[in-house]
């Protein structure tokens, strides 16, 4: 049977993107990011960023250049092995439970609303009310849980609750966009919002598996650049966590929960790139 070496060729490259990605943004908090100031240090070695602008553009234009060369009609994406399936969600779930008590218990009873609402001024008053609306819906999003529950019993993607836990990490970039104690040029502020929001993407692919419309080539294309755009963040924020810079919070929980997400899409990918021609979920 016929070897698809582009879809193995993407997938390797894909992986190798994410590994360096994954370095880069390490080095970059773990080395030169002030914790207190909430910005990176001065001193930080001036090919840092350029050269993760430089990782993600040239992956960007090799994810364009490849779509046109895969066939129209790839098949159906084969369910994965259920084993990194599994993996990843028994970390979401220890995850999504850990944030949701930690943000019950933590910042619940903290909550001033009412009182800033009364305090803020008619201009400031919708971004205050943004911020917590966001807030709220992060934390009561618990049934987030369900998805990796039925991942792991079922060995399938279920569309719905899929999609609920999309929503999930959609509200959790919404709450760190609108957190009004986070200064806006924050390398943490907006490493989250993107590992948020692939993640969210990431889980409307595991959707439409679900659904039994994940072909290949969207697979192949979608979710291969969505990968270094979960994992690096996620492995680059709990690094601040391991290495003391930042002390555990309720966020150290979403890193983790995107941490699982990011290998239950590298399994999909995995499982498009080396499925034999013709095989289908």
């Amino acid at each position: 049977m016929k070897k698809n070496y582009l879809s193995k060729t993407v997938f390797f490259v894909c992986v190798t993107v994410t590994a360096v990605a994954c370095v880069i943004l390490s080095f970059l908090l773990g080395a030169g990011y002030d914790a207190a100031l909430k910005l990176v240090a001065a001193d930080l070695p001036g090919w840092v960023i350029p050269s993760l602008y430089a990782l993600f553009g040239g992956f960007a234009l090799f994810t364009v250049i490849t779509i046109p060369l895969f066939p129209k009609n790839g098949g159906q994406t084969p369910e994965p092995s259920p084993i990194l399936p599994t993996v990843g969600s028994a970390i979401m779930i220890a995850a999504a439970l850990l944030f949701c008590l930690s943000a019950v218990f933590s910042f619940f009873p903290d909550d001033r609303i009412g009182e800033l609402m009364l305090k803020s001024t008619s201009d400031s008053r919708s971004i205050v009310f943004a911020s917590y609306l966001a807030k709220f819906g992060a934390y009561l999003a618990v049934v987030a849980i369900a998805y990796p529950c039925l991942l792991i019993i079922t060995k399938k993607s279920n569309a719905a609750f899929a999609m609920l836990a999309s929503l999930w990490m959609l509200a959790l970039a919404l709450c760190v966009y609108f957190d009004i104690e986070t200064p806006m040029n924050d390398p943490v502020r907006l490493i989250r919002i993107v590992g948020c929001s692939a993640s969210a993407a990431a889980l409307l692919t595991e959707a439409r598996a679900g659904l039994g419309k994940l072909t290949k080539k969207f697979a192949l294309t979608f979710a291969s650049f969505l990968l270094p755009l979960v994992l690096a963040p996620a492995v680059s924020t709990l690094l601040l966590y391991v290495c003391g810079i930042y002390p555990i919070d309720t966020w150290l929980f979403a890193s983790a929960a995107m941490l699982g997400i990011g290998i239950i899409t590298l399994s999909r990918l995995g499982s498009a790139a080396f499925a034999k021609d013709g095989e289908s979920a």
